[in-house]
């Protein structure tokens, strides 16, 4: 097992999470990518305390799985690369350029897709557009920068603000979700950089309506597991955030699903979000077995 350079990072829980299994199961280019991934999220945990790289396990998992449903023009190797690097920039501020410096261009792409434009990313989308000064990066990266723009700049109610999103993210029923899942907890919040944190949440709702159709596969796998991993539950926070995962995995991930035609991931999805309305009512005795039919465990 090839290990990365710095190895004083890895001092717990044996690289924090790292399955030999799931590594043995990737090829060259993906076992490159779950190794950089391990070095990202070291040290980055759960609400349930679970090592984060555990998540992506079980994500791969649910691919291993589920691989089937997916249309034959699928490269699943593309898909585990989604799965293992979609998160990393969120978490760590500075790992844009990183990921570059391993992947190049496309797979740097696909990261920034899968990511929400918060604040910590959209400077991360600066900082890596001053170190490559080529027009083409710069074109190829317009979208994400202005986003950023949008967000810093302009108001989340105004008209001009809707037209410009509008015409950006074209597909699906999201600005509605404004009025219905935004607009209050915006106006509640008195702090500037969380508004717009809120803001980039909304805007987020539509690049997974228009990301392409490989990183969205990704993202439905992803979204798989937080609906089934229950253990952060135990928590009043993690409540809050899976209430969160199951309005937007409604009213997002299955209304994508189901004009894609996947009916098969489509019904998997949604038999764990019947699932996650049984566990938020306190019946999870009721729901343990339904989510080993899901997962696959014993």
């Amino acid at each position: 097992m090839k290990i990365p350079s710095d190895t004083s990072l890895w001092q717990k829980q044996d690289l924090d999470g790292w399955d030999m299994m799931i590594f043995q199961w990737l090829n060259a280019e993906n076992k490159k990518a779950y190794e950089l991934a391990a070095k990202l999220h070291h040290g980055i945990f759960r609400k349930d305390d679970q090592p984060y790289l555990m998540h992506i396990n079980r994500s791969l998992q649910f691919l291993g799985k589920y691989k089937t449903t997916l249309p034959k023009w699928i490269d699943i190797q593309k898909i585990q690369w989604y799965i293992i690097l979609h998160d990393c920039i969120e978490d760590n501020p500075k790992w844009l350029e990183e990921i570059y410096t391993h992947f190049w261009d496309a797979m740097t792409n696909s990261v920034l897709w899968m990511s929400k434009p918060k604040g910590k990313v959209l400077n991360q989308i600066n900082h890596f557009l001053e170190k490559n000064k080529s027009a083409w990066v710069h074109e190829k990266y317009s979208f994400f920068v202005e986003i950023k723009n949008i967000i810093d700049t302009e108001s989340p109610e105004s008209i001009s603000t809707i037209e410009i999103l509008q015409k950006l993210l074209p597909k699906g029923k999201w600005i509605t979700l404004w009025e219905d899942l935004f607009q209050e907890k915006y106006h509640w919040e008195t702090d500037i950089e969380k508004q717009k944190n809120i803001f980039a949440d909304w805007i987020f709702q539509g690049m997974v309506l228009n990301m392409p159709e490989d990183f969205f596969y990704a993202k439905s796998l992803e979204r798989l597991d937080n609906l089934t991993d229950i253990d952060g539950l135990q928590w009043e926070s993690g409540v809050r955030s899976y209430k969160w995962t199951m309005q937007t995995t409604d009213r997002i991930y299955l209304q994508r699903l189901s004009e894609m035609w996947l009916k098969n991931l489509s019904k998997v999805l949604a038999d764990a979000l019947y699932i996650g309305y049984f566990q938020i009512m306190g019946g999870l005795h009721r729901v343990s077995e339904k989510v080993r039919d899901i997962t696959g465990e014993e």
